[in-house]
């Protein structure tokens, strides 16, 4: 609270947040004045239509006044009992009065103007405030208004939904930023290690090694930064939405990824039942070739996958199980987290158990596949198996 009354007096006396003043460059001036104007405008014609209708009518002349002695009879009214006509002076205290009439209509026009131009313009007061606190960094900030569905609103409504946007580019370039920076400090220190090494005894440097050493960390290093780049556009922009079957871009998936398996010995057992869903071909794509990676490389040799699909209650399934290490249950849900491997976030760097750097998680697979998920509205869930591995599940809506 402190820092938002802070913040609110700063844009104050910077003249940004400024309270609705009588300026005629106002918005709410020149409804005033259009609205007076109206008004008086009327009103003027309406008395001189007025007095014109009792002039053409002979109903009564202007400084005559009539007799009690016609009776009805027709005969025209007698003068004044001077018997002439009202003098110029009280013909100009006459058109003076009126005059004063109609500045008063006039005055009392802008005040009613005055008061229906700012309840209209209450909104757009809402709309300022919010895009003045919004320019001050304050990103949670949205536009609340109440009352009718009109223009306001919807505008609003337009305005709300450019902010969130906003909100999750920045939010997305803040968390790439942040992870590319932690993420590449280890590869580099390896290879300023290695390069120390190599200098420090260059006669007995083994370049070859040390190339092709750095070759792998570099290699790495690419595929992490394109894999961050991933992370952060996937929802960024609206989604190709298309009509597509999960069982089709599986099996697609899993022919590209039998020389891989092979290569560990990887069993995969397919159990494909149309699923037809929904949702962008290329996200979904990526999604299924991450489940089946990620099922592979975080296998052990000789290792199981079982893959399916199928469609329950309207609405499409793919399904990807692997043996390997125990992961226990209060750590799974974790997994789709960057950078949060099942064994710490070194694993696999050393040519450890996945066998090489060819292997090596780089804790992304399951990070991007839960951002696809998010962004088609679809439920993602991570379980492990008894005996070890895991159970991944993505439910598309249709």
């Amino acid at each position: 609270m402190n820092g938002r009354g802070s913040g609110e007096r700063t844009a104050r006396r910077q003249g940004r947040l400024r309270r609705p003043r009588l300026r005629l460059g106002t918005v709410r001036a020149r409804f005033t004045l259009a609205y007076a104007g109206l008004l008086g405008g009327t009103g003027v014609a309406l008395v001189v239509l007025f007095y014109a209708y009792l002039d053409v009518a002979n109903l009564v002349q202007v400084g005559i006044r009539p007799t009690e002695a016609d009776g009805g009879s027709g005969v025209p009214p007698e003068p004044w009992p001077d018997g002439e006509m009202a003098s110029a002076e009280s013909r100009t205290v006459a058109n003076a009065g009126l005059i004063a009439l109609v500045l008063v209509v006039v005055l009392i026009a802008m005040w009613i103007g005055w008061l229906i131009a700012g309840r209209l313009l209450r909104p757009l007061d809402a709309i300022n405030d919010t895009a003045v606190r919004v320019g001050h960094g304050d990103l949670s900030r949205r536009v609340e208004l109440t009352g009718p569905d009109d223009e306001f609103a919807n505008l609003a409504r337009v305005l709300n939904a450019m902010l969130d946007r906003i909100r999750q580019s920045v939010e997305a370039h803040r968390r790439f930023a942040a992870n590319a920076s932690h993420e590449l400090r280890t590869p580099l220190a390896t290879n300023k290690a290695m390069l120390s090494v190599a200098l420090d005894d260059p006669a007995d440097a083994d370049l070859v090694r040390l190339a092709s050493r750095l070759q792998q960390v570099n290699e790495h290093s690419i595929e992490t930064v394109e894999a961050l780049l991933d992370l952060a556009d996937i929802g960024q922009a609206p989604l190709d939405l298309e009509a597509v079957d999960l069982a089709r871009i599986t099996a697609g998936q899993v022919e590209d990824l039998r020389g891989e398996a092979g290569a560990r010995s990887v069993t995969v057992t397919t159990d494909l039942r149309p699923a037809p869903a929904y949702g962008s071909p290329v996200l979904l794509t990526r999604l299924v070739a991450n489940l089946l990676q990620n099922a592979t490389r975080h296998n052990h040799d000789g290792g199981e996958v079982w893959v399916r699909t199928g469609e329950r209650d309207g609405a499409a399934w793919v399904e990807v199980a692997n043996t390997g290490a125990v992961v226990p249950p209060e750590v799974a849900p974790t997994l789709v987290d960057p950078f949060v491997r099942r064994q710490g976030r070194t694993e696999g760097r050393a040519g450890g158990r996945t066998g090489g750097p060819e292997h090596a998680g780089r804790g992304l697979g399951l990070a991007i596949v839960d951002s696809i998920a998010t962004a088609h509205r679809a439920r993602l869930d991570v379980v492990p198996r008894d005996g070890g591995g895991l159970r991944v599940s993505v439910l598309l809506p249709r």
